[in-house]
């Protein structure tokens, strides 16, 4: 305590005024005498005299906020000293804590920091004031185990063992950076009981990944020709799987043919955007007409500018041979003065797909036939015929073979039909040949003068020659016969 100086009593000459002094349990006192200790801090009684100095101490209490005293006597006068001890320190400010950076983190997600534990504050629920500052930046605060604040950017108090997690979203840029700043503010009254105001800090830094947009090769079989095996107008189907780019590169796929589409689950277009990696990417398109082959170019291409393509190619099996039919609407026509015979010959066909034809009728080129088109038809008309047989023939192809056909025209009355039918390509032969049993014999036909042909034991269409394929002989002496029929009413036949 402060010095107190004896006062208001006699001065004492030769020790003939002692004032007697004491101070209870506790406290000491110590008497200095014109510059003189004269007796060292002590709690027993003893006397004083006027014009001493008395200093009196006591020990503070251990507790907080604790009061203790002690009450000094001298001779009829007291007075009490009292000590109270300072509050309870509270320091808020926690000691630096360290958020780790992260790298190569996917793009446009979100991220969560390493937990950190506040530590260096003081107990007792003393709460510093937790904030953080960045886009779409928060954090969380656990305390015994407990969530006691979910993800939020609002500001929360916090004490001493909290654990703190951040979290944000990553940017969407290759290599982007992005960052989150978390403070706790608080005081801290150790010092300076009125408290020092601080607070501690650590900046998160977040970098997204590398952008990588190069996509992978890719290759489609094609489907062509007889090991295809695809029929004219069939849908064909292939497909592949994307790979080697990343997730945000903004992938879009197309296909070159209007006549083929492609499809991911249920989506399907021409065009389709949205691509993963790992996609299946089904591929669609018709199968064109006999002879012709139709390509797709597959397109993958990114928003960030690369591509890959990939071709595909498909065609149909080799065409059956062509059919022909080569007529006319009148086999015998009859001779005009001065100028001869008109005829008008009709020509059906069909799995044609060469336009160029060879005929002795002037017809060099026909519209070769098509997916949409079935069987095609033509005519062509011939005048100035002479008087008698004008033979006239027709020979279409594909890439199978050729397919010939003939007709013969007759102008005016001609002599009586001929006709012959052979088991051989041939213009004559013996009337009987000899084959197994459920064996098979190709009959051929030729005729002369003939308006058209009939059989009563096979189709032969009318034609003036032919062939058909008898199957299955099981009939012995079986005879098959046909009928040459003329010009002329009643007209001439030959059998």
């Amino acid at each position: 305590a402060s010095p107190i100086t004896i006062s208001g009593a006699d001065p004492s000459i030769d020790d003939n005024n002692p004032l007697p002094i004491s101070i209870t349990s506790g406290g000491q006192y110590k008497v200095t005498r014109s510059g003189t200790i004269v007796q060292q801090f002590t709690d027993s009684p003893g006397t004083v005299e006027n014009g001493d100095v008395i200093t009196v101490r006591l020990t503070s209490s251990s507790e907080f906020s604790t009061e203790v005293n002690t009450t000094l006597t001298v001779s009829n006068e007291s007075s009490t000293y009292r000590i109270t001890t300072r509050p309870r320190p509270i320091d808020t400010i926690p000691d630096q804590f360290a958020f780790n950076n992260l790298i190569d983190q996917d793009r446009g997600v979100i991220v969560t920091s390493n937990e950190v534990t506040l530590t260096g504050m003081t107990a007792f629920g003393d709460e510093g004031t937790a904030s953080i500052s960045g886009i779409n930046a928060e954090f969380k605060v656990v305390r015994d185990d407990v969530i006691v604040r979910d993800y939020s950017s609002n500001p929360f108090g916090v004490q001493l063992g909290d654990k703190i997690t951040l979290r944000l979203i990553t940017s969407s840029n290759s290599l982007g950076d992005v960052s989150a700043t978390f403070t706790v503010a608080g005081t801290d009254t150790s010092d300076v009981l009125s408290g020092i105001n601080g607070s501690t800090t650590s900046t998160w830094n977040v970098t997204s990944a590398l952008r990588s947009c190069t996509i992978d090769a890719f290759t489609l079989t094609n489907l062509t020709g007889d090991s295809g095996g695809l029929q004219p107008g069939e849908m064909a189907e292939t497909s592949f799987i994307s790979s080697g780019f990343d997730s945000d590169c903004g992938i879009i796929a197309t296909t070159s043919d209007p006549n083929s589409y492609l499809k991911i689950g249920n989506r399907e277009g021409v065009s389709l955007d949205n691509i993963n990696i790992g996609d299946t990417i089904e591929v669609y398109m018709s199968t064109p007409y006999y002879d012709q082959t139709r390509t797709t170019t597959i397109t993958l291409t990114s928003s960030y500018g690369t591509s890959q393509s990939a071709d595909w190619t498909i065609g149909p099996i080799s065409p059956p041979l062509p059919e022909l039919d080569l007529d006319a609407n009148d086999r015998n026509v009859p001779f005009v003065f001065p100028d001869g015979g008109t005829a008008v010959l009709t020509y059906t066909y069909n799995y044609v797909t060469n336009v160029n034809v060879i005929t002795n009728f002037g017809v060099t080129t026909i519209p070769i036939n098509t997916l949409s088109s079935g069987s095609k038809f033509g005519t062509a008309t011939q005048i100035n015929l002479p008087a008698g047989t004008t033979n006239f023939s027709m020979t279409v192809s594909n890439s199978t073979g050729s397919t010939s056909d003939n007709v013969d025209i007759i102008v005016g009355s001609p002599p009586n039909p001929t006709i012959t039918l052979c088991p051989s390509n041939t213009s004559s032969c013996s009337d009987k040949s000899t084959n197994n049993k459920g064996g098979s014999v190709r009959l051929y036909w030729k005729t002369t003068n003939a308006v058209r042909t009939e059989s009563p034991d096979f189709s032969t269409k009318g034609k003036q020659n032919g062939n058909i394929l008898i199957s299955n002989l099981t009939e012995d002496d079986k005879t098959f016969s046909i009928i040459a029929i003329g010009a002329g009413n009643p007209a001439p036949t030959t059998t």
